[in-house]
């Protein structure tokens, strides 16, 4: 047998990947927590700045960032029977200018199958897939897909709990006072009903505003919501319904509701018609606290039992190592 190089260090060989292990370590876990830490910020309705209520657009990119995290790590487990750290770090960067460029929320064809089905469903679907495979396949359950399995179901039914408890409760309240509330106000004289209006937080637009819309005078809340807004407001002058109107629109989802007030002049009358509107912030304040619970309690519960999962991935692969080298 040969004999070794003087320079040769079987201690170094085996600090290096120790060594960069730990660095994959300490990168993935900062960056799960700064998913957890960035979901309750921009889930506070002060700092989401959107005129309407579901899901702004940075928590849209953040949320997704973490499924696209948890679904590639779900897809190597397929092919591999155990969990890496190394892998990991690399989808974490990966999932950064995927998230970002929004391609996993507009998926070809979901519209088409059903309309009301969330692109989320599409997104989430290796862990329904992983936990069936965990249930019906013997010979391909291992210790880091049971656990990745398991930490799947506890992410799904987390989310559907806060939806069953919090959001859609929240959200039927709030769509009826919203309309309570827009019905009272266009049964009143016109006098009354400018005033009331304004009184409950709504915002009049101008007639120029509206025939060409200057971005840099938008109250900043409306952030991408604008052009929804301005959208609809061309849509009722130009059908000009006989006196006051209103109208809610639906928004992206159910959730999303912005109120419009109109007074009914036609654009040709010597007056301008007046339009207010009513964003989510105002008239569904309550629904936007509860989002916010929702998605910071659904943000921190993923980012917990996410780490929770990869730590026992790793301590299993401890185990592991430590039974070839015969240790006990």
């Amino acid at each position: 047998m040969p004999e070794l190089s003087p320079t040769y260090s079987p201690e170094k060989t085996q600090t290096f990947p120790a060594a960069m292990r730990s660095i994959a370590w300490v990168i993935s876990v900062v960056m799960v927590l700064a998913f957890a830490i960035g979901s309750s910020w921009f889930a506070r309705p002060e700092n989401a700045q959107v005129i309407q209520v579901l899901y702004p657009f940075p928590i849209t990119i953040i949320g997704s960032w973490f499924l696209t995290l948890l679904a590639m790590n779900i897809l190597w487990l397929f092919f591999k029977k155990r969990f890496s750290i190394f892998a990991n770090l690399v989808f974490a960067l990966l999932s950064i200018p995927i998230s970002w460029s929004g391609v996993l929320e507009e998926f070809t064809g979901v519209a088409q199958i059903s309309p009301t089905l969330s692109t989320t469903v599409f997104q989430a679907l290796p862990i329904p897939l992983l936990i069936l495979s965990q249930l019906v396949i013997p010979r391909f359950r291992t210790i880091d897909r049971i656990i990745f399995a398991g930490l799947g179901g506890v992410i799904v039914t987390l989310h559907l709990l806060l939806h069953l408890v919090l959001t859609i409760p929240e959200a039927e309240l709030s769509r009826e006072r919203q309309a309570d509330t827009l019905s009272l106000l266009a049964a009143l004289p016109p006098a009354m009903t400018q005033q009331q209006a304004i009184r409950r937080g709504a915002s009049e637009l101008s007639h120029d505003l509206i025939a060409d819309p200057d971005p840099a005078v938008l109250p900043p809340e409306w952030g991408e919501g604008a052009s929804v807004v301005f959208a609809n407001i061309r849509r009722i002058l130009a059908d000009a319904p006989p006196g006051t109107h209103v109208m809610i629109e639906p928004g992206n989802t159910v959730f999303e509701r912005i109120g419009y007030l109109y007074d009914g002049r036609t654009l040709g009358e010597t007056s301008t018609p007046r339009v207010f509107i009513f964003p989510s912030t105002i008239t569904n304040q309550s629904l936007m606290n509860a989002q916010r619970a929702h998605v910071t309690l659904a943000g921190v519960g993923s980012a917990f039992w996410f780490l929770i999962g990869i730590w026992l991935c790793s301590f299993h692969a401890r185990l592991s190592r430590r039974r070839k080298r015969g240790q006990p």
